[in-house]
């Protein structure tokens, strides 16, 4: 949308002595606005300019991002996600507190601990250098297993409260792309101090447990001691030595994993041991291969393939089965001794047949819509998902910070008798690591996406991809792409009649815009309706009627434009303001929308975001938000909320008035227009039109069967 031009000078514009255009402190000023622009898109810093600016300009997603490619500020698939969350990428970001990591260093070396000799071993990828957790594991004389877990545990010496703790707060986890992994703490930390490298001395957090071979919590022991790993594995390897177990034969002697082919074997029956007793529970779980993203090349020249994921069926999930016992048996220990911890929650009740492992993604996208969000949180309530009463997130403290704080709790509560933070000090923190964490969130999730549809452009529209139809109504059918681990949509009448889940297809794939988060099937074709082309032959399909534009020349546009632009809210900076503000929340059925406004109707401050199922987390995010820029002098005198959740908000935030949304709107119409005798509220689920005669409302009109047009069906249009 945005191409590099060189601008010519003016007619009758001397020339002569200029050096560069536009000057140095215009260009600088210029970068502020669109760097600023790009990080917050809500920003009311440059609101004014940045209005003056765009206009004229394309009206597309990610304006400054484009603006600032064209003039060569950034490289071609700058990655935004950073800016937005206010994530440093790289390992330069601690560099200004240097002096605090090498005092950490010589801490990780110094800290007095007992020595734990079991005989650790480790398995990760085998790029990885966050070790962060290890195993020993020996079968029992009943059946069970007595599995002791050794944790990297950074928590021994942490500086809590200081200006590097303060650092890795705000960056709140390890982020893991295509393009080179950023984490959490400095690498000479995260990757060496406190890894567990093998045959180096480190400082870690051990758990034992002992499980029945029913796959129940007999008891569990956590203390601090210092080890010393014997080996670090990888998937691959134990894959390799866990295949050769079941086949009868031995290992390979120079299989690094040979050596442990016992221990390895042990740990895989606990696995499905545990695994099972989960399932019995009601655990869920997706068997879903995530492919491998590949870069090669720079800049615009980048190039993406996508590869098949490493197959790793057994020594994958003997790991994770361990991290999620070590995580249930520590937060019931915790329970015990009513320790304050933080919580992964996923508190939804799922019917009894959902319970097992899928594979198939009309099975996993059924299940999953029958899923929530899981949260974060200080109150211990059940994770559906995996089936347990409680979690307690503690096995990677150097890649996620809230296992930092969980370690960091129970490690005090083991030399103190009492915990770091009680439980209100934990609820305070949360709100400020949430938002950490879901900025962080949306780097992870949307990165990858860009260069998957990059790589989807770059094949052009003229591949056809095996799919699986996961869902279909009478407007969408979605494809799952299970090759290149994506879900896209397509038209249903693209599809035949036959249509349903499960139906192996072909699409072809086009209009991928991966800045914009765009992609399209523009044909579909299922393996009978291939047959049946190839039979009777491919013909032209007829020419659909369309409606008529809704503007016949540019110069309406224009017109419906300049008409409606007369209604504009006038904005002020909210730093500069001094005196009463008045609060609204609009808690909508899909989105949450908060303003601000001055005494004399400006709107000082916006926030719009949507509720991904938890308008009290998103109202919470833009109170933090409004919290951290409201100047001292200005003070919110009223507040209200209106819209679907309009008791919620009222009731959780304690605010002052609570109004119907149908008086809300109308209200704000009158403000513009105050002879308005008709208000059409288009909503995330629904449609109203309100009648007002006298500024009353005299009728309504609701749509109550379809929900064709609103808010959630356009954006998912």
């Amino acid at each position: 949308a945005c191409k590099k031009r060189a601008l010519p000078p003016q007619p009758g514009e001397d020339t002569r002595g200029i050096s560069e255009w536009p000057a140095p402190e215009v260009a600088e000023r210029l970068k502020q606005i669109l760097f600023a622009r790009m990080a917050d898109p809500e920003s009311q810093e440059y609101d004014e300019l940045w209005r003056m600016l765009s206009k004229g300009l394309p009206d597309v997603p990610h304006l400054p991002v484009q603006l600032l490619m064209a003039w060569e500020q950034v490289p071609a698939h700058y990655n935004f996600w950073y800016d937005r969350a206010g994530y440093a990428p790289g390992d330069d970001w601690w560099q200004p507190l240097a002096p605090a990591v090498e005092a950490l260093q010589r801490a990780a070396r110094e800290v007095e601990l007992p020595v734990c000799d079991l005989p650790f071993i480790s398995i990760d990828s085998a790029t990885t250098r966050d070790v962060d957790d290890a195993f020993h594991i020996l079968p029992t004389d009943d059946g069970g297993f007595d599995l002791t877990l050794a944790l990297a545990c950074p928590a021994a010496c942490w500086p809590f409260g200081e200006a590097l703790d303060k650092a890795v707060f705000r960056r709140g986890t390890s982020i893991y792309l295509p393009e080179g992994d950023s984490h959490m703490m400095p690498e000479a930390l995260g990757t060496d101090a406190f890894s567990l490298l093998a045959g180096q001395d480190r400082p870690a957090f051990c758990v034992r447990t002992r499980i029945s071979a029913a796959g129940e919590i007999l008891s569990c022991e956590p203390w601090a001691a210092r080890v010393r790993l014997a080996a670090n594995l990888t998937y691959d390897d134990t894959q390799a030595v866990l295949d050769a177990l079941a086949a009868g034969e031995a290992p390979q002697a120079d299989n690094p994993a040979a050596p442990w082919a016992t221990m390895l074997a042990c740990g895989n029956d606990f696995a499905r041991v545990w695994q099972k007793a989960r399932i019995a529970r009601g655990a869920v779980i997706m068997d879903r291969p995530e492919p491998s993203i590949v870069l090669e090349g720079e800049g615009a020249q980048t190039r993406v393939s996508i590869e098949p994921g490493h197959e790793t069926p057994d020594s994958q999930p003997l790991v994770a089965e361990m991290m999620i016992l070590a995580s249930a048996a520590v937060a019931q220990w915790a329970a015990e001794r009513e320790i304050p911890m933080l919580h992964r929650t996923q508190d939804v009740a799922l019917p009894r047949e959902y319970a097992g492992v899928w594979k198939e993604p009309q099975d996993m996208t059924r299940i999953m819509r029958a899923l929530i969000p899981s949260s974060l949180e200080v109150q211990a309530r059940p994770h559906a998902a995996l089936g347990l009463a409680r979690y307690t997130p503690m096995t990677s403290p150097l890649r996620r910070y809230p296992d930092l704080i969980n370690e960091a709790q129970l490690l005090h509560w083991l030399t103190h008798g009492t915990p770091r933070w009680d439980g209100e000090a934990l609820s305070t923190l949360l709100v400020s690591l949430n938002a950490v964490l879901d900025a962080a969130g949306q780097v992870q999730r949307f990165r990858p996406r860009y260069w998957k549809l990059l790589y989807f452009r770059q094949q052009g529209d003229k591949v056809w991809w095996d799919g699986v139809v996961t869902e279909e109504n009478d407007m969408f059918v979605n494809v799952s792409l299970p090759a290149q681990g994506m879900y896209v949509r397509g038209k249903r009448r693209m599809f035949d009649e036959r249509t349903c889940p499960g139906m192996a297809v072909q699409v072809r794939i086009g209009r991928v815009h991966p800045l914009y988060n765009e992609i399209q099937i523009l044909e579909a074709v299922s393996m009978d309706g291939l047959i049946d082309r190839l039979d009777k032959g491919v013909e032209m399909a007829f020419e659909l009627k369309r409606l008529d534009p809704l503007f016949a020349t540019r110069e309406d546009h224009q017109a419906f434009c300049a008409r409606h632009s007369k209604a504009v809210v006038r904005r002020e900076s909210l730093s500069g303001y001094r005196g009463d503000c008045f609060l609204g929340i609009d808690a909508g059925s899909t989105t949450t929308k908060v303003a601000l406004i001055g005494s004399d109707g400006q709107l000082l401050f916006s926030y719009y975001a949507n509720n991904q199922g938890n308008p009290i987390r998103t109202a919470m995010d833009a109170m933090a938000r409004l919290r951290d820029e409201l100047p001292e002098g200005a003070h919110i005198a009223r507040s209200c909320s209106t819209g679907y959740g309009e008791s919620l908000l009222k009731s959780a935030f304690c605010l002052d008035e609570g109004e119907v949304e149908t008086i809300a709107h109308c209200t704000a119409a009158a403000f513009f227009d105050p002879e308005v005798d008709c208000v059409l509220d288009i909503g995330g689920q629904d449609m109203k039109c309100v009648k007002l005669k006298n500024g009353s409302v005299d009728t309504i009109l609701l749509n109550e069967a379809c929900s064709s047009g609103c808010g959630s069906f356009i954006e998912n249009f």
